[in-house]
């Protein structure tokens, strides 16, 4: 059981992160052009099934942070 919990826990992380890519997408304007490559980069690796590095995941949320604040 606590494998499917941590399983789910990771589905959720990852649709949390998901969403925020999209957000990122939505606001590309306010996106420095490396800003974007990044975002479309974390696209491309959740989309193979890929989870994102805590690093990742800590630029994704201070680029959100930034743009949709």
């Amino acid at each position: 059981m606590q494998e499917l919990n941590g399983r789910f826990l990771a589905d959720k992380d990852m649709l949390e992160k998901q969403q925020m890519i999209d957000d990122c997408e939505k606001r590309e304007s306010k996106l420095t052009e490396w800003e974007s490559e990044f975002i479309d980069s974390l696209a491309n690796r959740i989309c193979r099934g890929h989870t994102l590095t805590d690093k990742q995941a800590e630029r994704l949320l201070k680029i959100w942070d930034r743009i949709t604040g």
